[in-house]
């Protein structure tokens, strides 16, 4: 008989046991082991609540204050504080714990360097002040002898806590040259040696050099400029309250930078005055934002990266690229001019492009994308003159090559045109039009922008979708083979009936489908007994899945000289040549495409 009073009671002391082990020896585990810890931390304070941090060493003291949600130095000068170097600062001492207690009601504190501790830390929160002195370290291990204000115990901590009590105000001073954000930045000026130069921000990323030249800047170049500027750090702070700036050479600098910025609708500016000094050092007054006020100057001491980071010559911000394309797909024409050629290209929709000169003829968009894609990487190699005397002796008054590019939302093309090669210095002569600037191109990136109507031109003879094609016939002098394809399947016609091999159809007519001519012998008909097409020695057909003709292909004589083959196809008259190694590749045999037998 079941006595469920029992199995009840059983129940009730089992859910009982794992409320206890789960509250008590899990969960309680958890929160002693976090109190424990808490026991042992040296500062209670959290990083977030500290406002206040005092360090002294000796006769040392060092003061930061959190004003306003900033970090400040307060002691012994008062200017902006390295945010980043004070939070690193607190992570490390509200993390310090004691290792142990050493002695609780020591007699003597002499032992352990507290009589006359070597410094102090102090943090101050929104719960009050808590403070540590700090004395020697232990003879037999790397850590420190500390006292907690408030207790007599002397405790051991890390030795790590003597890295944050050597910081000196350097480390803890907001090194920072330029505080500003390159986005901001709508004008910028650089006067250096022989150099006067100013540019200005239009829209975006878009820069137009003012001076010493009115010219396209690149914009590229200036926002990585922009961005050292940004991440320049002070090496060392000269004075703070210089009287004098004649030691420095900074009574005459020999530069001057300017950051022009809108702030609220107003122009405002920063400016860095500097003086090269011996060794690779740089002395420098900043004029703007967070200069520290008062009498006197600031001169800081920089590495020479401020001025790698600046253009030595107005072409290092001149924009190398001559021609403006922004994206490939917004392209609409293009045309290539020579003596005795031109080449137009026009796309007709999306990716699709057709040739309109020297013949009416499909492009082929791969070689008309990697042609854009050429014409926009292509740079300046050398900057020759922005005034010159005559355009002839540059070969550039009446060129015979050109290249023209018109693009979407653009009223007239962009037009380069090129003059004569310099053999020396293996370049080739160009200017934009309407500009009057020369400059010097190289000449292998020209010669790769030289493209006549054949190299552009679609040279597939048949083009199709292979997934379309329903049925192939190969039809040779003395033999034939018939494939047709239902679903996904494909069977063999014709020399006799038998499941074929999908991938070999597909193979087939993959291998149809990329074969490109490599000559036009003629557009026109009439000729094909001449080129031995009038008794092929192969002729492909094929159909479409629906059952209509798609087209024909004719393969006629051998050019064995030239490893060619003349051919044609069915719906036009002209006669190609194309690489007869095309015809090893085609299936001879019915074996060749036939399911093997299991």
């Amino acid at each position: 008989m079941i006595h469920w009073r029992k199995i009840l009671l059983l129940v009730s002391i089992l859910l009982a046991l794992g409320s206890y082990l789960y509250f008590y020896e899990l969960r309680g585990k958890e929160s002693r082991r976090a109190k424990e810890e808490a026991a042992k931390k040296l500062f209670s304070l959290k990083k977030e609540e500290v406002q206040e941090v005092h360090l002294q060493k000796g006769s040392r003291v060092i003061v930061c204050r959190k004003v306003s949600g900033r970090w400040q130095l307060v002691s012994p000068l008062k200017a902006p504080a390295d945010s980043g170097a004070i939070e690193g600062l607190l992570s490390s001492l509200t993390d310090l714990t004691t290792e142990r207690t050493v002695e609780e009601k020591p007699k003597d504190l002499n032992p352990y360097g507290l009589q006359i501790p070597q410094g102090e830390v102090r943090l101050k929160g929104s719960r009050g002040e808590q403070a540590l002195r700090v004395g020697g370290q232990s003879p037999l291990d790397s850590f420190l002898y500390v006292q907690k204000r408030g207790s007599s115990s002397v405790l051991l901590t890390s030795s790590s806590l003597q890295d944050s009590l050597n910081k000196e105000v350097y480390d803890l001073r907001d090194k920072t040259v330029l505080a500003f954000s390159p986005q901001e930045v709508r004008k910028v000026e650089v006067i250096r040696d022989a150099l006067n130069l100013s540019c200005r921000r239009t829209t975006g990323d878009q820069w137009e050099l003012l001076t010493p030249i009115r010219y396209r800047a690149d914009g590229e170049k200036i926002r990585e400029a922009l961005q050292k500027l940004k991440e320049l750090k002070v090496k060392q702070f000269v004075e703070d309250r210089s009287q004098d700036l004649t030691p420095y050479g900074l009574n005459t600098p020999q530069g001057r930078l300017i950051l022009w910025k809108e702030d609220r609708g107003k122009p405002t500016s920063q400016i860095l005055l500097w003086s090269k000094q011996e060794g690779g050092q740089i002395y420098a007054q900043h004029q703007g934002e967070g200069t520290p006020s008062g009498a006197g100057a600031q001169v800081l001491a920089l590495d020479e990266d401020l001025l790698k980071a600046l253009p030595a010559t107005a072409d290092d911000w001149r924009d190398p690229r001559p021609f403006q394309v922004t994206s490939e797909e917004k392209v609409e024409k293009l045309e290539l001019g020579y003596p005795d050629e031109r080449v137009i290209c026009a796309r007709e929709k999306g990716a699709r492009w057709r040739l309109q000169s020297p013949v009416q003829a499909a492009a082929s968009a791969p070689e008309v994308e990697a042609l854009l894609g050429k014409l926009k990487e292509l740079k300046v190699k050398r900057f020759v003159t922005d005034s010159p005397s005559s355009l002839a002796a540059f070969g550039l008054e009446k060129p015979g090559r050109y290249c023209r590019v018109w693009q979407k939302g653009q009223a007239t093309p962009q037009t380069l045109w090129l003059g004569q090669e310099v053999p020396n210095e293996e370049g080739v002569y160009g200017r934009m039009e309407p500009a009057s600037t020369v400059f010097l191109l190289a000449s292998k990136e020209v010669g790769e922008l030289t493209k006549r109507g054949v190299d552009l031109r679609d040279r597939s003879l048949l083009s199709f979708d292979p997934s379309e094609i329903g049925k192939v016939a190969l039809q040779y002098p003395k033999f034939a083979l018939l494939l047709e394809r239902k679903g996904e399947e494909w069977s063999l016609v014709e020399p006799q009936k038998k499941k074929a091999r999908p991938t070999k159809a597909i193979d087939l007519l993959w291998e149809i489908n990329g074969l490109k001519f490599q000559e036009i012998l003629t557009e026109k008909g009439g000729q094909e007994s001449h080129y031995g097409l009038d008794r092929p020695q192969l002729t492909i057909t094929l159909w479409k899945t629906n059952g209509a003709l798609f087209d024909t292909l004719l393969l006629g004589t051998k050019d064995p000289a030239k490893g060619l083959v003349y051919a044609k196809t069915g719906s036009k008259a002209t006669v190609y040549a194309v690489e007869d190694v095309f015809l090893n590749k085609l299936p001879k045999t019915a074996a060749e495409v036939a399911e093997e037998k299991k």
